[in-house]
């Protein structure tokens, strides 16, 4: 029978040389050519391509916090025996780039900023307090405090009748980029500074973890401070802290920071960042995308 042959040499680009040598108007012919052919890819790319991601994205006129809330329900699993979904008190604002997940209760004026992550899929449940400010990029986890039909009970922060996996509380701040693993309890009015670790520890009241600090597996007294950068791993080291008096550079760096966003909070009206009016976050000088900044604060209060 007849056999059909064909042949295709592939496009050659013209060599700089070659380039060169094209008179201005080749130059523009050649540029039209081009942009016509992207013109066309990106057009074939989003006919038969591009469908799944355009789905996803959110209808004209309709907020990201109404498509995707960063409020959810956790799944039943080995590791998780109910569903639960956030408790979430009025007035307090959770930023809608933020994700908060299962049995957690979060408490009035509290401020939970972009790219946080509360996480209680396994460890649960979590309490956040009243006036507290999670600020951006802050990882909250736990271990797991149910497998497979069984309690653990060392999973369980010793305060407060051993009920939570992590209990934050009243008027705590925890600025950009901490992060925390339970079983942890942080008390009232205590102070966590940027890029600080917490895990399987106690902060006492009023205490002061500076930024970049390690705190692990210890009980850390009231009024104390962990200086930047430093390690605590023994209960020895954590009885020795400094205390906390009016020379102390941060002594009022919680209050004042806690005075700020409880303030933001009051303009926003609570809810997500899309649910509060635009001139609130201008007033306050809120950075876009991230935590704000205050102007009358100290410059610490933020670190």
């Amino acid at each position: 029978g007849m056999r059909l042959q064909f042949s295709f040499d592939m496009p050659v680009l013209p060599k700089l040389d070659t380039i060169k040598e094209w008179s201005h108007q080749a130059l523009i012919n050649a540029g039209l050519i081009a942009a016509v052919g992207l013109v066309a890819a990106v057009w074939i790319y989003g006919r038969f391509f591009g469908s799944d991601a355009t789905s996803m994205a959110p209808a004209a006129g309709e907020h990201a916090s109404e498509a995707a809330s960063p409020v959810m329900a956790n799944i039943a699993s080995d590791y998780n025996p109910t569903v639960d979904t956030p408790a979430v008190a009025a007035g307090a604002f959770v930023h809608p780039a933020a994700e908060v997940a299962g049995n957690i209760t979060i408490g009035s004026d509290t401020y939970i900023g972009a790219n946080v992550i509360v996480d209680s899929w396994a460890g649960q449940p979590m309490n956040i307090g009243s006036e507290v400010n999670i600020q951006a990029g802050t990882v909250i986890s736990a271990q797991p405090t149910f497998v497979r039909g069984r309690i653990v009970e060392s999973a369980f922060a010793p305060e407060h009748d051993g009920k939570f996996a992590v209990y934050i509380g009243d008027a705590v701040s925890v600025a950009t980029g901490a992060q925390i693993r339970g079983p942890v309890a942080i008390e009232e009015g205590a102070y966590v500074g940027t890029g600080a670790v917490i895990a399987e520890a106690t902060i006492g009241a009023g205490s002061v973890i500076e930024p970049g600090a390690l705190v692990v597996g210890v009980a850390v007294p009231a009024g104390r401070y962990v200086a930047a950068g430093s390690h605590v791993l023994s209960q020895a080291e954590a009885d020795s802290l400094p205390e906390i008096d009016a020379a102390y550079a941060m002594a009022n760096t919680g209050k004042e920071t806690v005075a700020f966003f409880k303030a933001l909070v009051g303009a926003s009206g609570g809810g997500t960042a899309h649910d509060s009016a635009t001139s609130a976050p201008a007033a306050t000088g809120e950075k876009s995308g991230g935590d704000a900044i205050a102007g009358g604060a100290s410059s610490s209060a933020h670190e």
